[in-house]
């Protein structure tokens, strides 16, 4: 593949190496970080549940949390 094609097209070629992949487990992270982690969670699901006990709208009354993204120290492997 020419070089002005791997530019364009370079990013849709499989990967093969799995590290590249989301993690979907914190297995990787040290006890500290773990529990650290768990705590931030339960405050921000205690306070998105609070924000939307408030709301009238109904897309409100569904709102709900899909993902939690790491970044950084958390979210390397």
């Amino acid at each position: 593949m020419d070089s002005k094609r791997k530019l364009l097209y370079g990013n849709l070629m499989p990967m093969k190496d799995s590290s590249l992949f989301m993690k979907s487990s914190i297995d990787h992270l040290p006890p500290l970080k773990r529990r650290e982690l768990a705590r931030v969670l339960e405050v921000l699901r205690d306070e998105f549940e609070d924000a939307l006990k408030g709301g009238s709208a109904d897309f409100k009354k569904r709102g709900r949390i899909l993902k939690i993204i790491l970044f950084g120290s958390y979210g390397a492997p």
